[in-house]
């Protein structure tokens, strides 16, 4: 049977625009890193749900909710760098699943890859209880982080990423409904297998603490919303002296508290200069920098070439 099933097959750019993308979901993307994002981002959708393939260079952090209504299934398939989903830290292999509207918290390190699997909340409910009950425990929990072992751990990868690679090369596949519902179903089926007898990842102690202090850190800034607070509000709010706070942002992020502060504004600014606004560029870009903290308009204009690569013009331009 063929039918013309929703494709995409997107090439990541920037953050704002790609998080522009993902329709369904309530998901705020940040780039951690200087240099030019790179990427793509891979969906071929059916009616039940559906597969998308992702892959950048650079670290990104993720915050928000999933998608109402579906199971997402997900496996690592590459890891550059480190890389966390809910304080726990996955590598290649690493398989996670979230429930419907589920709290997205993800740190993406450099060279990421990822393959994710949705299917429809009641279809999903009725595999589980009728196929894999020995994996029932997953439907009591909003996301589950899980390493499986062995074999199955690299076949697991295998087949995930040969689907993908499969779907955004051949195009007869991807028109074929019969196709994708099949490979949908052999990755449900192996993502399912693979979890009933894998081994719950639980945060290590130090690494849970650490993360604890950057999602109230980060919950803070959010907060906060006319980007004054400094380093020493969220040790006051969060209790801890400054090298407990910059210790566990260089253990979760790579970069201290400071840093990441500059850089989440930087991309707060960005979304505001992407964003069809009247006025000058000039007179824009300066209230844009103002409004987010930047005094000294040359540091932010050099600040922000640093980190996307181009300059708050260029980007209030296109």
């Amino acid at each position: 049977m063929a039918v013309t099933t929703e494709f995409l097959d997107y090439e990541i750019t920037d953050a704002e625009s790609y998080a522009a993308v993902l329709r369904g979901s309530d998901v705020e993307l940040s780039q951690l890193a200087p240099g030019p994002l790179r990427g793509h981002h891979l969906r071929a959708g059916l009616p039940g749900g559906g597969v998308s393939w992702v892959e950048t260079n650079l670290p990104l952090r993720g915050s928000g909710r999933f998608p109402q209504g579906m199971w997402t299934l997900s496996v690592v398939t590459g890891a550059g760098t480190r890389s966390f989903q809910h304080g726990t830290q996955v590598r290649t292999g690493t398989i996670f699943a979230h429930a419907p509207g589920a709290e997205h918290d993800g740190l993406y390190g450099r060279n990421f890859s990822v393959v994710c699997v949705a299917l429809r909340q009641g279809l999903f409910e009725t595999i589980v209880k009728r196929q894999f009950p020995e994996a029932s425990g997953l439907l009591k929990r909003e996301w589950s982080v899980c390493e499986p072992r062995g074999a199955p751990r690299r076949d697991l990868v295998v087949r995930f990423r040969q689907a993908a690679k499969i779907l955004r090369s051949d195009e007869q596949v991807r028109r074929s409904t019969a196709a994708i519902t099949a490979i949908q179903d052999e990755l449900v089926d192996g993502f399912l297998g693979a979890f009933a007898q894998a081994s719950p990842a639980p945060p290590v102690r130090p690494l849970a603490q650490a993360t604890d202090l950057v999602r109230r850190s980060e919950k803070l800034v959010g907060k906060a919303g006319d980007h004054s607070l400094q380093v020493g509000d969220l040790c006051a709010a969060c209790g801890v002296p400054r090298r407990t706070l910059s210790l566990a942002f260089h253990e979760i992020l790579g970069m201290g508290p400071a840093t990441y502060l500059r850089r989440l504004r930087l991309n707060q600014a960005r979304r505001v200069l992407r964003s069809p606004r009247a006025g000058g560029a000039t007179t824009r870009i300066a209230r844009v920098a103002l409004d987010h903290g930047f005094w000294h308009l040359g540091r932010f204009s050099s600040q922000y070439r640093g980190l996307f690569g181009e300059s708050p013009r260029e980007t209030a331009r296109s």
